[in-house]
């Protein structure tokens, strides 16, 4: 697969700037995909234009990390001189994607393995206020919200633009949303550490 990527890419190496009806270009469906190969081969070989936005606002780096592809995103991230830049439409960094999407592995990886820029993003608000663990409480995502909240490095104060906490922003999305059981246990996890707290 991967000769054959190679060979069609370097008789047609104008593909590689080729966007479809999404504004998505190869590297897109590289890492959307978890072809690591290919987007190594990308990054070394084709116009470096092509770590742009799609018409949603996502980067390849969005794709990958909502995606769960962890080798993917490192690989990226590597070939990336401002991480924190890589934002969506919402303002969104790769780990708000991978809160929403509840792609665990790649929370772990910058929470244990990336370096301290990458880690910074774990407290980034988008253009509402929200932090990541806002996203993974509102989302019913309880394996994130409880690796946050383990994290020392998580401000578990943070307020987003309504002026809500994690725990709020969740409590406001159970009273919509009437969630099923497996919520319960993100309330428990928010609900002890303001108790612990005072938050």
């Amino acid at each position: 697969m991967a000769g054959t990527t190679e060979k069609i890419l370097n008789r047609k190496k104008e593909w590689t700037n080729d966007k479809d009806e999404r504004g998505r270009n190869v590297l897109h469906y590289a890492a959307s995909t978890g072809y690591l190969h290919g987007v190594e081969y990308l990054l070394q070989n084709c116009d470096p234009s092509n770590m742009e936005r799609d018409k949603d606002g996502l980067f390849p780096h969005h794709l990958a990390s909502a995606c769960g592809h962890t080798q993917v995103v490192k690989k990226l991230l590597e070939n990336c001189p401002n991480p924190s830049e890589i934002l969506d439409n919402k303002g969104r960094n790769i780990v708000h994607i991978a809160a929403i999407m509840g792609q665990f592995d790649v929370v772990r990886y910058v929470l244990k393995d990336a370096n301290d820029e990458v880690k910074d993003m774990i407290n980034a608000k988008d253009y509402d206020g929200n932090t990541p663990l806002h996203l993974a409480a509102s989302h019913s995502r309880p394996k994130i919200v409880q690796a946050l909240t383990w994290d020392s490095r998580v401000d578990l104060h943070c307020l987003n633009n309504n002026n809500q906490t994690a725990l709020d922003a969740f409590q406001q999305f159970e009273q919509e949303n009437n969630p099923p059981f497996q919520q319960a246990s993100i309330y428990r996890i928010l609900r002890l550490l303001k108790n612990s707290m005072h938050i």
